[in-house]
């Protein structure tokens, strides 16, 4: 990551038209809000430093375990974010410049200069304009690039869980150190439901997976769910175990989406530590799935993991 924490100044370049375009792409997607720069993700490296610079920091009273944060990024021409999360959620307004924005895995809130709000889930990319807000929560993986003539400029108001970083590296565009495939299916639940469409509570999933290279992995996950009308977010811990013995534990925060006929899920993943061939692990990842039915049913299910 390269930063540097000094004050920079937004250009006063001449107002464009307000407008946001969504293609969809199967290319990897970035988030915005931390200054973590690499050219891998974008395809060239950037040509100049990512700055960041941190306005005010508190530890709000209703929100332990958490810190507040309102800073500001500028990205120079040429320079791109590789792909990222953020531990928390985010709010970012683009100040100056254009922002070539695309997500990987979950889903963002955008609202345009002009008021217009969409949810785009990726893969996308979407195109920011100055005066467009976006909305990042912390199952959102995306990366970003400056691909205009003059810098970006970010306003950024940031929730994060204490201790986290700005922003949390995703493998820097290379492939995953592990890849984990497993169907798990609920060996316990505790749910309640009211209001008719709100259930939330915990699951508890295991299941058989098979690993990078073919290695057997034990995979259980200890999930909370909130959900209105089967959608809504969930977070928990998911072990991996291995045929030698080693444990590799991880956290992880997403967003459940209802379909017609299936339930998808998408969330970031960071590394707690192991034990074994995996003690003092590092890294982050991310987790997709789907099922078909109620919670419950087997959930299909896909682990990236970067490790450090």
């Amino acid at each position: 990551m390269e930063t540097a924490e000094h004050a920079t100044t937004a250009p006063t370049g001449r107002r464009r038209p307000r407008r946001m375009a969504l293609l969809g792409t199967a290319a990897a997607v970035a988030l915005v809000g931390g200054a973590y720069v690499a050219g891998t993700a974008a395809g060239t490296p950037p040509s100049a430093t990512v700055t960041r610079t941190v306005w005010g920091t508190t530890a709000p009273a209703n929100a332990p375990g958490q810190s507040l944060i309102i800073s500001q990024v500028t990205i120079p021409p040429g320079a791109s974010l590789a792909p990222h999360f953020h531990q928390g959620t985010q709010v970012a307004r683009i100040t100056a410049g254009t922002l070539t924005y695309h997500i990987l895995s979950g889903t963002a809130v955008v609202t345009t200069a002009a008021g217009v709000t969409t949810q785009p889930t990726g893969p996308a990319v979407v195109t920011l304009h100055e005066g467009d807000v976006l909305v990042e929560n912390a199952g959102l993986a995306h990366w970003a690039a400056n691909l205009g003539k003059q810098p970006v400029v970010i306003a950024l108001s940031s929730l994060l869980r204490s201790g986290a970083a700005p922003s949390t590296p995703l493998g820097g565009g290379a492939a995953p150190t592990l890849h984990v495939d497993a169907t798990l299916t609920s060996s316990g639940t505790d749910l309640h439901s009211v209001n008719s469409n709100v259930q939330y509570g915990w699951n508890h999933l295991v299941g058989p997976g098979t690993g990078t290279g073919g290695q057997s992995v034990g995979t259980d996950m200890q999930g909370n769910v909130s959900y209105t009308s089967g959608s809504g977010g969930f977070g928990g811990f998911v072990t991996f175990t291995f045929t030698d013995g080693s444990t590799l534990g991880t956290r992880m925060e997403g967003t459940a989406t209802a379909g017609v006929d299936s339930t998808t899920f998408q969330a970031t993943m960071v590394v707690l530590g192991g034990t074994g061939r995996y003690q003092g692990a590092t890294g982050s990842g991310t987790f997709t799935g789907s099922r078909t039915g109620a919670i419950g049913t087997p959930v299909v299910s896909a682990f990236d993991l970067y490790l450090g």
